[in-house]
């Protein structure tokens, strides 16, 4: 019967330490069910018992502390949410509102129809449509273009991107250098759209490999650059290239 008992107290142990390590979630932790059993096998526990219940009682009193800070955490963030996105549009004129609007405003639904009238004047058109044979057909000879002719007329040049990497990781360090913070899109901006989308690349790079970090302003929309932290987790976020970000 002893026995029994300890391979029950060992069983329910074992559940408790695995769901906990395999979840964030302090609440996947059935902290009832676990209870629950341990109440049916206390009027039967003897002394050689304790050990295993004490260190059941005691992962299940660092559940329960857990779920008391997620709610905390989860409380402050429904809070906080609300009042940065009060604090932002209370910050913007009226012109800003009305673009921010604009470009966040998505249709829900959208109905779309075609009549009998319209599908016989596509028919017509295409039953018109002459086909386009371009002239230079008749004076020359197709041919295919490698990647050394693209070279050579200067539509694809070759880029050197262990090199670029190299280049940009020792500016971004350089200029990062007193402690300070680097504005996005003022840092990767280049001469050209291909330049700007190289540097950002190579800035998600670095911030993927835990070089550096990424954060972001909510109430200016604002993206910084800066040091990834010595001790903790670096911080990288998606941001979205506008075609106004390069240099033209």
């Amino acid at each position: 019967m002893s026995k029994n008992i300890t391979a029950k107290l060992r069983s329910l142990l074992d559940e408790l330490v695995e769901t906990v390590k395999s979840t964030t979630d302090p609440f996947k932790v059935d902290v009832k069910k676990i209870l629950d059993e341990l109440s049916k096998l206390l009027p039967a526990l003897r002394d050689e018992h304790l050990v295993l219940d004490s260190e059941i009682l005691s992962h299940i009193v660092e559940v329960v502390r857990d779920q008391e800070e997620w709610v905390k955490n989860r409380s402050s963030m429904l809070v906080l949410g609300p009042f940065i996105a009060l604090l932002k549009i209370s910050s913007l004129s009226e012109r800003e509102l009305a673009r921010d609007l604009a470009l966040s405003w998505h249709p829900i639904v959208e109905l779309e129809q075609i009549t009998f009238t319209e599908i016989m004047r596509a028919l017509n058109y295409l039953s018109t449509r002459k086909s386009f044979k371009p002239d230079f057909l008749e004076r020359g000879e197709l041919k295919t273009v490698g990647v050394g002719d693209l070279e050579n007329l200067g539509i694809l040049s070759e880029l050197d991107l262990q090199e670029i990497l190299d280049n940009i990781r020792q500016e971004v360090k350089r200029r990062l250098s007193g402690g300070g913070i680097l504005e996005y899109f003022d840092f990767v901006k280049g001469e050209s759209m291909l330049e700007t989308f190289i540097r950002a690349y190579v800035i998600s790079y670095l911030a993927t490999m835990g070089e550096l970090s990424i954060i972001h302003d909510p109430l200016k929309e604002e993206y910084y650059i800066l040091e990834a932290p010595a001790v903790g987790e670096y911080q990288s976020i998606v941001i979205a290239l506008r075609g106004d970000n390069y240099s033209s």
